[in-house]
């Protein structure tokens, strides 16, 4: 009943948002899924005034393939559509042993370990998305356990108290700016920050690393999404360590007043690149 009801009120703002703004507007369709309210995506096209529908019978201009979870089947609706307007239609696979094994492909050094000959502690996560279970462990060990990654632990402190990720949103491999995730280093495998920031991409990314992002999301066909970064400081290098297709945001701890220059600044950069 509930979701009937969340239909239906999605169906009213479709037409009284397209009746308010004379039909004039884009339409974007989401599916098999409509976005939270909580996404970044939704509240860009809201501040776009965009229709958003999850209806494959309206009208539309363009199309997200929105499934929350990590492993996503091609639906049948989506062939009868212009494939050049389906963004993330080949993201289909965000595991954590996929994100590993483009990333190897394309920056030429790893993330994974063998649990078993390693010396030494690593990091154990599991390999769905958005688990934030990671737990750090000591190497080598007799017995792997399936649906879990074993990895490096990656030096990304920025002093005794706090670690920094670089939370990179990408719209066909464009990266309008960069979010600063600073954690403490209790919370560094979960989702709970201690503050966040705005930065310029430039800042904290070398223009040859930004291209292998892009070539990284070619690949693993993310027209838009966010990426988490970590740099170490051990070798320097970066490490795309997750990847999300259905991201919320902005993130927690952001000022209102960086809150609000985020979603014009996605909102614009969505304009330009989508439309």
């Amino acid at each position: 009943m509930a979701s009937l009801f969340k239909k239906a009120e999605q169906e009213i703002l479709f037409y009284l948002n397209s009746v308010f703004n004379r039909r004039q507007t884009k339409t974007i369709l989401f599916y098999p899924e409509y976005p939270h309210k909580r996404t970044i995506i939704y509240k860009i096209l809201k501040h776009l005034k965009y229709n958003i529908t999850s209806n494959p019978r309206h009208y539309f201009d363009l199309v997200f393939y929105w499934e929350d979870t990590t492993f996503r089947k091609v639906q049948p609706v989506f062939e009868k559509f212009n494939p050049e307007k389906i963004m993330n239609i080949h993201c289909t696979d965000i595991s954590k042993e996929k994100i590993s094994e483009v990333f190897e492909e394309v920056f030429g050094y790893g993330l994974n370990i063998d649990p078993a000959t390693y010396l030494g502690e690593c990091v154990k996560k599991n390999n769905l998305n958005a688990k934030h279970d990671g737990i750090v462990i000591k190497c080598p060990i007799q017995d792997s356990e399936e649906g879990f990654v074993y990895q490096k632990i990656l030096n990304n402190k920025i002093n005794d108290d706090l670690v920094l990720d670089l939370r990179t949103p990408v719209m066909k491999g464009k990266i309008p700016f960069i979010y600063l995730k600073f954690k403490k280093i209790e919370d560094r495998f979960t989702n709970d920050l201690y503050k966040s920031e705005i930065a310029s991409t430039n800042e904290y990314l070398t223009e040859e690393e930004t291209k292998m992002i892009s070539e990284f999301c070619s690949r693993i066909g993310l027209d838009y999404g966010e990426l988490d970064v970590l740099r170490n400081k051990d070798d320097g290098k970066i490490y795309i360590v997750d990847v999300n297709y259905t991201p919320w945001g902005p993130p927690a701890k952001l000022s209102e007043d960086e809150n609000r220059i985020a979603l014009i600044r996605m909102s614009e950069v969505f304009k330009q690149l989508y439309f």
